[in-house]
């Protein structure tokens, strides 16, 4: 999905409208921070950890392999080009 927002403004409304619908927001991994650090140029990304869990626990429930995909990822990036 697409914003009309920046970068840090759509990952900050993402944040806040996840804690309002009910979860937590456990980690938020500044990527491009994390690469440049080792030297590798990237646009802005962050990958924001969220987690509810009652859902966790009916999910869980159902099929225990779902663990390997909690908590729940939501990536925020900028991409100035267009995909082939």
């Amino acid at each position: 999905m697409e914003s009309s927002r920046g970068f840090d403004e759509t990952a900050a409304a993402l944040e806040e409208k996840s804690t309002a619908k009910g979860f937590k927001v456990l980690a938020a991994h500044e990527v491009k921070a994390t690469l440049e650090s080792k030297g590798i140029a990237r646009e802005p990304m962050k990958i924001i950890e969220i987690c509810n869990a009652k859902y966790v626990n009916e999910v869980l429930a159902k099929d225990i392999k779902i663990a390997l995909m909690l908590p729940c990822p939501i990536v925020v990036y900028a991409q100035t080009w267009a995909p082939r």
